[in-house]
Formats: structure tokens, sequence, C-alpha cells
């Protein structure tokens, strides 16, 4: 742990960071909570999920103004229930205007961390294979995310996770919640990337296209920080796709006035006091672990003292399931 001129707090870990700066005086740790909050706490708030055609569940997490799937997707089906072709042969993958899918290297034991490789064709079909609700982002919504994190050149660290990338790894802390793993892929004429390269670089869709069987697609990699952009990806590729929520987070969904916290600072009781009416809510810590997750009425009195000191990300629902407020909760 160590400051500089500017201020800037660094640690081996969120909970480490959030328990020091509970110890900085009153006038240091506003400071060092914005940039908290802003860089890497609210990035790890969990979403609603999301469930596919198929039946599978999937997790997801808030970024910035965005929800995100935290796993890629593994989907059998269109929206409608239409089933997309299972292809396998590398000499009939190739088809810039069916679309497929299959497991990488055609192993369904791939399926249960990495989904499973769609064609372009599946990508863009108006069927939709994302689950209801969401869909397959195109450059503009990997674009947010991308500037959200600091921008490219620096996106990719904070967006890949630890297991099944190959040394180095660099740059990554996950504190975006993304949870990009290696995929591998399947080249435009139907050959697996080999699993020599598996760990080397995870790539997903956009539903963006130049048109000519040329669509956009980005990556991570693991000798690099970068989250790439290619404009020029074959459609008859095969690569994960990642969804995002249709409906983005804007501050105007946030009606602040409906809740009050106090005191927070706390050291043990914080009172909610909310506008009449019924409301669930649930507390988070830094790791992203649900501690309180209730149903309210007006008010609710909650004591954190016995989770400990540190910082908390409390998030509140109406009655038709609108995520209404998120608000911070310090605890000394």
């Amino acid at each position: 742990m160590r400051f500089d001129q500017q201020l800037r707090l660094t640690g081996d870990t969120l909970a480490e960071i959030a328990e020091d700066c509970i110890m900085i005086n009153e006038i240091y740790m506003t400071k060092f909570l914005l940039i908290l909050i802003v860089t890497n706490c609210f990035g790890q708030i969990p979403g609603n999920g999301a469930t596919d055609n198929d039946g599978n569940v999937y997790n997801s997490v808030i970024i910035g103004t965005q929800e995100w799937l935290v796993e890629d997707l593994n989907t059998t089906t269109f929206q409608n229930g239409d089933a997309i072709l299972h292809v396998t042969p590398n000499s009939e993958w190739p088809s810039s205007s069916v679309p497929r899918w299959c497991y990488y290297q055609n192993d369904m034991a791939y399926a249960a961390s990495h989904g499973k490789l769609y064609n372009w064709a599946a990508v863009n079909d108006s069927r939709s294979i994302a689950p209801e609700g969401w869909h397959i982002p195109n450059d503009s919504d990997w674009q947010i995310l991308a500037n959200f994190l600091g921008g490219n050149q620096v996106a990719g660290g904070k967006m890949k996770s630890s297991p099944l990338w190959d040394a180095p790894n660099l740059g990554a802390t996950n504190s975006s919640g993304f949870n990009g793993l290696p995929g591998a892929g399947r080249y435009y004429d139907g050959v697996f990337v080999s699993t020599v390269y598996y760990g080397q670089g995870g790539v997903w869709w956009s539903s963006s296209s130049n048109g000519n069987g040329i669509a956009s697609s980005y990556s991570l990699h693991y000798d690099s920080n970068s989250l790439s952009s290619y404009s020029i990806t074959p459609s008859t590729a095969g690569y994960s796709v990642r969804c995002i929520k249709n409906n983005p987070l804007h501050s105007s969904d946030f009606d602040e006035t409906r809740l009050k916290l106090f005191p927070n600072p706390t050291s043990d009781e914080v009172t909610l006091a909310l506008k009449p009416g019924k409301y669930t809510v649930h507390v988070y810590n830094l790791m992203g672990q649900e501690i309180i997750n209730k149903e309210v009425v007006n008010e609710l009195v909650m004591s954190l003292a016995i989770f400990g000191k540190g910082i908390y990300i409390l998030k509140c629902y109406d009655s038709l399931d609108k995520l209404t407020v998120i608000k911070k909760i310090i605890v000394k």
C-alpha cells in the first residue's frame, strides 16, 4: 500500500484498499472513495443476470452504464425456439449466410467455461441468439465499455480473469468483472485454432458489419493490456459471443429523492428511509458478494458492523423490479 503526491492509492486487493481507506482522515477518504467507486467498485456491482431459450442461466455485472453477461453464450436456439445448425466437419463449417455453432475442437467439455462458438450469420440473425431483453454488442457498445475502463490500451487487463490464460497474462485484474477467458476459435475455413494457442487469446463478435462477408470482433490477449478491435473479421469464422442488456443505465434512471441513508459513514447501524412503496434492497461487499437481501416497506435499519469495516454497495429495486438507486455505504 502506498501514497504518491497525487493522492493515488494502490493495493493488492480491493478489500485491502477499502480497509485502509477507513483509517484515512475524512478529507482524504472522500477523495479516495471517488477514485475507487469510479474505477473499481462500481464495475463489480452484480446485475440481475439472464436466462436463454435453452434454459442456461447467466450471471451479469454492471460496468458503468452497461450491464454485461459475465459468461459466454451457450445456447443452441434462437429466441423463437428455432434451432441453430450444429456443424462439426471443417469442410462444412464455412458459410456466410447460414447460422452455425460448434464447441471448440468439437469437444463439449469446453462449454462449461467457454460456451459455444458461432459464425457471424448466427450473430446477425433477426431471430436473435441473445436472451430476451439482451443483444449482441455492436461497435458502439464495445467502445463505451473500453472508454469507461480507461481506453482500449488499458481496458483489456481490467477485463481478463486469471484462470486458463498463458503467462504472463499482462495486466489481468478483472477489476471490471467482465471475466474474460481465452476461448480460441475457428478460422474462416473451418479449421480450429490450435490448442497450442488456446491460452493466448479470446475473441468476441460485434454485431457491426462492413458488408461483403466482413464483420467486426474484439479480442483480449495474454501478452497485452489492450482490448483490440478488428473491423475485417471474416464472417465465416467461429468466435465467442458475449451479450449486453438492451436498456443502458443512465443517471436519470436513479431517483435519488426516493431514498435517504443515514448516518453514512456509520460505525454500525444505518437507516434506509424510502418513499412510500415496496422495495427490494441488496447490499454487496467489494468482492461482489451479496450480504443483505431484504424486502422493505418505507424503512429499514441495517446493522453492518458484523461484516467489518469497509465500503459496501446498496442497490434498491422498486416493486416493478427496476433498479432505482445505487449508493455506497461506509462502515468505519
